[in-house]
């Protein structure tokens, strides 16, 4: 009896234990499902959070910056005025009792007067010579593409004035790019100056320089900068016979592209037809010198003002750059393949953090490796085919190592790479 009631009911009691089993498994499947999607809610709303954060951090730093350049111009205005007024006030009433005193002596009506100044006006640009031959209009050409623009000549004729407008729109990028490689070429150049330096001073046991910095590069700029300025005020003083002061002002306003044109030289004496080597020289002072300016403002720029900027955003941009252009899971998919979105906790995600993470390690592999070959001494006395296996570990270092700034690329405070040599390279 007992044997057939356990036969009888022994199916129903599992089917009842199976019925709660899978009930409890349901229900632990969407407790965790739920678990799940309330993690990702709660990851999104942090990274809402952050984000919404670092915006406010850059509106709030993008209000400073407008707010003190405006107090920067009512500073420099209420400067000005303090300091010109009076000067130009006291200008304006010479010039006028001199009209006066011209008016009774020679009997001249205020219209002839006028007619008078007109002509002498116009005739100012024509005591430098021809101003539209080959030589004058070089000047001119070069004043246009550097942004300089003095005004102490201007196309009068239609076909001049839009030949020079579309001559401006090409010529000014062009230069502004040149002068930012040229500049940049010549911090390279620099820096390899003074690894040179800095080896050869070792190979002679004198140890003045055991680490380049960036702060030496800086010094050196600027004492070539110095050296120009200095250069170029003893020649325009010496025949524009200018003063000292006045010199070093017109170079000052020349290499920053302000060029108010209240001192602009090879502008008396037809020089321009008579001097034809202080033109070539005037010429190729502002082209150099505007590279030399250049160089050294963008060291200013990266050594102090990246610092204050989104240093934040600028080290995270690099490394996005640095892993976009490395990772090949970065780039665009096949069309037949549909597009797949990238998330936080994805395997995908997963897989190019560690790709990220491997390049990153190699990177700093390598990084250990080149300084070992910039600080032993073992690569002088190695042999020729040592030496070529230190340069091909030293290219590949090149070829691996992160990003830095260039005319291209974003700024940052790493300047590095404009003194990271090996010993066994040339300066290209």
């Amino acid at each position: 009896m007992s044997e057939n009631f356990e036969n009888n009911y022994r199916p129903r009691v599992i089917l009842k234990k199976t019925r709660r089993s899978s009930s409890a498994n349901g229900l632990l499947q969407r407790h965790s499902a739920i678990k799940i999607k309330m993690t990702e809610e709660t990851g999104q709303l942090e990274h809402e959070k952050r984000r919404r954060k670092f915006l406010h951090r850059k509106s709030i730093r993008a209000v400073r910056l407008i707010s003190t350049t405006i107090v920067y111009l009512f500073f420099g205005a209420f400067v000005f005025s303090f300091l010109e007024y009076d000067a130009d006030e006291q200008l304006r009433n010479e010039i006028a009792q001199i009209r006066n005193e011209m008016q009774q002596k020679y009997n001249f009506t205020e219209k002839d007067f006028n007619e008078l100044e007109k002509i002498v006006i116009h005739a100012i640009p024509f005591s430098a010579g021809y101003q539209w031959k080959f030589a004058g209009a070089l000047y001119f050409c070069t004043v246009v593409v550097t942004t300089v623009g003095y005004g102490h000549s201007t196309p009068a004729t239609v076909n001049g004035r839009l030949f020079c407008m579309g001559f401006a729109l090409i010529g000014i990028p062009l230069s502004l790019v040149m002068f930012q490689s040229v500049g940049e070429r010549v911090n390279t150049f620099i820096g390899f100056c003074l690894l040179k330096i800095r080896q050869i001073l070792a190979s002679r046991k004198i140890f003045i320089l055991p680490e380049i910095k960036s702060k030496h590069l800086l010094f050196v700029s600027l004492s070539i900068g110095t050296l120009t300025i200095a250069l170029g005020t003893f020649v325009f003083h010496k025949f524009e016979n200018w003063s000292w002061f006045n010199s070093l002002y017109y170079i000052v306003i020349t290499f920053s592209t302000i060029g108010f044109g209240d001192l602009v030289p090879l502008q008396t004496g037809g020089r321009l037809q008579k001097a034809p080597g202080y033109v070539f020289f005037t010429i190729c002072f502002i082209l150099c010198g505007l590279a030399i300016f250049s160089a050294c403002i963008n060291l200013l720029i990266l050594e102090f003002m990246a610092s204050n900027a989104d240093i934040v955003t600028a080290r995270t941009r690099i490394r996005r750059l640095l892993s976009l252009r490395r990772s090949t899971s970065f780039q665009q998919k096949p069309k037949e393949e549909p597009k797949k979105v990238v998330e936080p906790g994805n395997a995908n995600y997963a897989s190019r953090l560690s790709r990220h993470y491997r390049l990153s390690r190699h990177s700093e592999l390598l990084d250990g490796i080149a300084n070992d070959l910039k600080t032993k001494e073992t690569i002088k006395k190695a042999k020729k085919k040592d030496k070529k296996f230190f340069a091909n570990v030293y290219r590949l270092y090149i070829q691996n190592r992160p990003d830095y700034f260039t005319v291209r690329r974003l700024p940052s405070t790493y300047i590095d790479h404009l003194v990271n040599f090996s010993p066994t390279d040339e300066y290209l």
